[in-house]
């Protein structure tokens, strides 16, 4: 995983990637559904806070490419 901090004048803004090659194979993408992300932040005083996301998967990006070149 790779976080970047973004600092604002109040509040850092943290963004991040997750990349796993597995993702890059169609054979093992995601279904279609609803599929639930667990987000956990730590802070330095020992405050730990949790969300639970859920994302609807409705298609994969392979269809993207699913296109041709036509004269």
């Amino acid at each position: 995983m790779n976080i970047q901090k973004v600092l604002t004048p109040l509040h850092p803004l943290y963004t991040g990637e997750i990349y796993d090659s597995q993702m890059a194979d169609p054979k093992k993408k995601l279904s279609n559904g609803t599929v639930y992300f667990m987000f956990t932040a730590e802070w330095k005083n020992g405050t730990v806070k949790q969300d639970l996301v859920s994302v609807r998967i409705v298609n994969d990006v392979f269809g993207a490419y699913d296109f041709f070149r036509s004269n």
